[in-house]
């Protein structure tokens, strides 16, 4: 049985693709995002991608948060964490940012913690997903 597309918001599409815009913009990797609905109580949609390196991981966190700033107006709700642990979070609200090392994504595998919810690359996100 195919799994249920997820309905995403206008405010939330549009801070999904200007996250992936900046993310693209300093060669980030692996970009998906998650959209677990009622299994998460945390966030609507997690936003996972790859860092080649700890200088890349932290040019990522901070044009992320520049480009949200600049496009959308909207401040993070947490200043993003610190790089040397290889894990960047950048709090959104319904929106959760998770910037990590290759070494850190595979360690904690996010992706597997959320098990059958769904999972759709955000290069497809469009607002034909409504």
């Amino acid at each position: 049985m195919p799994k249920k597309q997820t309905k995403i918001n206008e405010a939330d599409l549009a801070l999904l693709e200007v996250c992936r815009q900046s993310i693209e913009e300093k060669q980030g990797v692996d970009l998906i995002v998650l959209s677990p609905g009622a299994a998460s109580s945390v966030a609507d949609h997690f936003v996972i991608a790859t860092a080649e390196s700890e200088p890349q991981l932290r040019a990522l966190a901070s044009n992320v948060e520049r480009s949200v700033r600049e496009k959308l107006a909207k401040r993070p709700l947490s200043r993003p964490s610190d790089s040397l642990s290889g894990w960047v979070l950048i709090d959104f609200g319904n929106v959760l940012v998770h910037l990590m090392t290759q070494e850190a994504r595979s360690k904690y595998n996010l992706e597997g913690l959320w098990g059958e919810t769904p999972e759709e690359p955000l290069k497809r996100l469009s607002k034909r997903n409504q």
